[in-house]
C-alpha cells in the first residue's frame, strides 16, 4: 500500500497542473487505465498539498526512495526555469496517442537524490 501511495503521488505530480479542473480523465481508445481507489488518491493529495504548503522543506516522507517522473505537461511548464541539474536529468520520451495520430514529447525522470531535490525546488518555485 505504501509503494502504491508513493507511486500515485509521483503520478499526481506529473499531471497535477494538466488535470486541474477536470473531473474525469479521458482515455483514448486502446489505453487501459486502472485508477487508484478514492481513499488512496485522497491521502496522496493531502500529503502533496501539505508538502507544497510547507514550502522549503523536501518532503522525504512523500518521496522516500522512489524515483520521480515528471510528465510532459508539467515538464513543459518547468523546463523554461529548470537549472542544469534538472535539464540533464533522465529524458523520458512519451508517446501520447491522439485521435489524429501520436504526439512524441518528453518529460524528465530523476535518478538520484540531487535530481529529486532539484525537481522539488523547481516545483515550489513554479507556484510563486
Amino acid at each position: 500500500m505504501k509503494t502504491e501511495a508513493h507511486f500515485f503521488v509521483i503520478f499526481a505530480l506529473m499531471f497535477s497542473f494538466a488535470a486541474a479542473g477536470k473531473t474525469q480523465q479521458e482515455m483514448p481508445p486502446g489505453v487501459k487505465y486502472k485508477p487508484a481507489p478514492d481513499p488512496v488518491n485522497a491521502a496522496a493529495e493531502t500529503k502533496l498539498e501539505r508538502a507544497l504548503a510547507i514550502g522549503a522543506a523536501f518532503p522525504e516522507e512523500l518521496f522516500g526512495e522512489n524515483l520521480i517522473w515528471c510528465g510532459p505537461t508539467l515538464w513543459k511548464f518547468l523546463k523554461a526555469s529548470a537549472d542544469k541539474t534538472l535539464l540533464e536529468a533522465q529524458v523520458l520520451t512519451v508517446n501520447l496517442p491522439m485521435p489524429d495520430g501520436t504526439i512524441v514529447t518528453e518529460g524528465r525522470g530523476t535518478r538520484n537524490e540531487e535530481e529529486k531535490r532539484t525537481f522539488w525546488k523547481a516545483l515550489l518555485a513554479s507556484r510563486k
